[in-house]
């Protein structure tokens, strides 16, 4: 079939280049209406290259102005102010057909009907991006679906082509106002990542940004940024103090807008350059009576995250002084793309206790107001004309914070505009995040979260922040689809317009990529049914594998239940608690939890697999994709599919074979110790070949350590070095030596 897809280029000479001008468009003013232009054009030609590509038609792309109505599929593109041929048609018509008052904010109208027999459909939406989001569920229409990033997860199944339906009319709206993609592991030049991302209408990334920010926004992605890094960005104790000190001096800079701490300590270490914590230790958190100022700039430098000292949230011109910088980065500083500011504290960090911070509320309430005064600090600039963009901001419920605030906010705190984040850190994935029988875990979350929710002083929408490749899952194969689809209606239901979870991969997701599919599907739309979005992916990923593949995945959920304690950690008795701690403390209970033991089930229906048996099961479930492999002789685009899932699976079980082989040896260790060095060789005959291996791994792209190799990405690689250099010293490569030099 042939379609003739009719765009407006507005001022630029043709469709492609109009499509590809992003460079030229300020982005982030709102009031260069070249944007619209830009990502209209640009969905053109998205419909071009996949009706191409993958459906075995043919495109020309047109302008209103050489349009002549003709044999083939008209596809008219944007709305009756920025498309003259829809104008004219609603005008002859007496009749909207583009998006009306019923389309909201990045929503979407597909209408379709024909035109002297000929087959004409309207996308039209909200706004540019609604427009380019109609486009792509004209694709959708058409049978195509984006599964994963890439060629390969790019399918069309024909049960879902609907293209012999000319007329219809469909209105789609967003459910999730912030439809969101984390991670800092991944670069937005993983381009197909990005692409991915607009095709499953995210419409905010927070990763790690170069230079592609106009590109990202012509795509409907605002920027997001922050987070724990804000203290260590502005005013860390060792920055240069920026202003003419009374006492020290400082020619040349401007003068001191602050009056001369009385616990001034000049410049400490004689380098003849005054910090911030020289010229103010009043600034930083009091612990124990003492303004110690500690941090971990090492960390900091390596993982872009620290923890350490917080600031004290109750000094005035440390507020004062914090907001300053924060809104010039914002308006000439690396974050001048940023749409969305996460203001959080340090990760872990420790926070002020001097007597006006312990007047000032509980933890959540002092970082809800401190992100309030920015919030007020970044309007005033906006009204200056400083700063031409809306800038929404975040702050968050985890660890720490996780209570609401404990008493009333400013009446003139906007809660359109500033939004906390509930971290679900402390859960487990063996159950629902509202199961009351979770008693050991998700129960004392949930009590957590629902003063969160409304009752309470806080009076604003939530968003959660969910785990599903936390940082040290390191994209092992866990399959969640069981908790995705219970829990993200139970948090729409309470509330929460807005989601995302840490930390995507940038490619290669063999098995995870159904939860990827999951969440972002529930994003736009939460009430799709589960067992069809599940028959969906399936289908489209597997084809006449379909049913055995998913059997499978369903083996793969049960097996990884206990992901959370196994890989990383989770609520127990009110502290945390994870396999890797057996490693980190002496005497303490080696499996404690209900949850999971070490070769036995709890008689408890709290109580999940026990690591052996999760190993088994993953072995298992290893064996069964083998044979699922055998019988298929897949070629093509299944059996790159297929390739992607092998490399996880074999990764996974790979990495449980080394957790259980490390933990056998704490036993021995522990109650048989003669036995310990020959438990050690088992431990080693897998750290030498994962120190070596990082295939596992290729969707992680920076250089944040604990994800370089296997061995690294079990996060246990400090502790085998630690055994490795009492054991078997003279096994000990070059690599292992330096880490060891590092943490010994």
């Amino acid at each position: 079939m042939h379609f003739t897809v009719v765009v407006s280029p507005g001022a630029y000479r043709d469709i492609h280049v109009a499509a590809n001008a992003e460079k030229e468009i300020n982005w982030w003013d709102e009031n260069d209406m070249r944007a619209t232009v830009c990502t209209e054009c640009y969905a053109a030609t998205q419909l071009e290259r996949y009706i191409k590509s993958h459906l075995g038609g043919t495109v020309s792309l047109q302008t209103p102005e050489k349009f002549s109505w003709g044999e083939g599929y008209t596809v008219l593109l944007g709305n009756n102010v920025t498309n003259p041929v829809i104008r004219t048609l609603e005008e002859e018509a007496g009749e909207c057909f583009s998006a009306n008052d019923q389309v909201k904010e990045e929503g979407f109208r597909l209408c379709g009907f024909e035109v002297e027999g000929a087959p004409c459909v309207i996308l039209s939406g909200h706004d540019r991006v609604g427009t380019l989001y109609a486009a792509y569920g004209f694709l959708e229409r058409l049978g195509l679906r984006f599964i994963s990033p890439g060629e390969a997860g790019t399918c069309y199944h024909q049960a879902y082509d609907l293209s012999g339906e000319t007329e219809f009319d469909s209105i789609e709206n967003p459910d999730f106002t912030s439809r969101a993609v984390v991670s800092a592991y991944v670069l937005d030049t993983s381009v197909e990542l990005v692409e991915w991302m607009s095709h499953a209408r995210v419409n905010l990334g927070h990763i790690m940004i170069t230079d592609k920010h106009h590109w990202i926004k012509k795509l409907g992605i605002r920027l997001a940024g922050g987070g724990h890094s804000i203290y260590y960005r502005f005013m860390e104790t060792t920055h240069e103090y920026p202003y003419r000190h009374a006492i020290f001096g400082g020619e040349g800079k401007p003068e001191d807008p602050y009056p001369v701490s009385p616990l001034y300590l000049g410049d400490r270490d004689g380098d003849g350059i005054l910090t911030y914590g020289d010229a103010h230790p009043e600034w930083y958190a009091e612990v124990d009576g003492e303004r110690r100022m500690k941090r971990d700039l090492k960390a900091f430098v390596e993982n872009s995250n620290g923890a350490g000292d917080n600031i004290c949230t109750s000094n005035p011109y440390a507020r004062e002084e914090l907001c300053k910088l924060l809104i010039q980065d914002l308006i000439d500083g690396e974050w001048r793309h940023l749409d969305y500011l996460d203001v959080w504290a340090l990760d872990n960090g420790v926070w002020c206790g001097c007597e006006e911070c312990r007047k000032s509320g509980n933890l959540s309430y002092r970082l809800l107001m401190l992100t309030y005064q920015i919030d007020q600090e970044i309007k005033k600039a906006t009204l200056e004309g400083r700063i031409k963009r809306k800038i929404r901001l975040g702050t968050l419920a985890y660890h720490e914070t996780l209570p609401a605030p404990d008493r009333p906010l400013p009446d003139d705190f906007d809660y359109s505009n500033i939004f906390v984040t509930f971290f679900t850190i402390e859960r487990c994935y063996l159950h629902h995040i509202d199961d009351p029988t979770c008693t050991e875990c998700n129960r004392p979350l949930y009590d957590l979260y629902l003063p969160w929710t409304g009752g309470g002083h806080y009076k604003g929408q939530m968003f959660i922040g969910e785990y599903f490749n936390v940082s040290s899952f390191a994209a092992m194969p866990f399959v969640l689809s069981d908790k995705i689809l219970h829990d993200m209606p139970f948090y729409y239901n309470t509330g929460t317009r807005h989601f995302h979870y840490m930390h995507i991969t940038a490619r290669d997701w063999g098995m995870i990529g159904i939860n990827n599919y999951l969440y972002t599907r529930l994003m736009w739309n939460i009430r799709r049914d589960g067992e069809e979005l599940m028959k969906e992916y399936f289908d489209l990923r597997y084809g006449e594998l379909a049913e055995k593949m998913r059997d499978l995945y369903a083996h793969m959920e049960t097996a990884g239940a206990n992901c959370k304690i196994m890989k990383h950690y989770q609520f127990f008795d009110g502290k945390v608690t994870r396999t890797s701690g057996l490693f980190s403390k002496e005497g303490i209970e080696m499996f404690p939890t209900t949850h999971m033991k070490f070769d036995y089930r709890a008689n408890s229906p709290m109580a999940g697999p026990s690591l052996v048996e999760s190993v088994k099961l993953y072995k298992q479930c290893k064996e069964e994709f083998d044979a699922i492999c055998r019988e298929a002789n897949a070629q093509g685009d299944l059996a790159y599919r297929l390739n992607e899932d092998k490399i996880r699976l074999y990764y996974g079980v790979e990495m449980l074979d080394f957790i259980e082989a490390l933990v056998r040896f704490r036993f021995a260790q522990r109650y048989n110790p003669d036995l310990a060095p020959l438990a050690f060789e088992k431990v080693m005959a897998f750290g030498e070949v994962m120190q070596k291996e990082n295939w596992g791994l290729t969707g992680y792209e920076t250089n944040r350590t604990n994800l370089l190799t296997h061995l690294e990405a079990t996060w246990l690689q400090n502790c085998y070095i630690r055994l490795l250099k009492t054991y078997h010293p003279e096994n000990m490569d070059k690599n292992i030596r330096q880490a060891a030099d590092l943490i010994l």
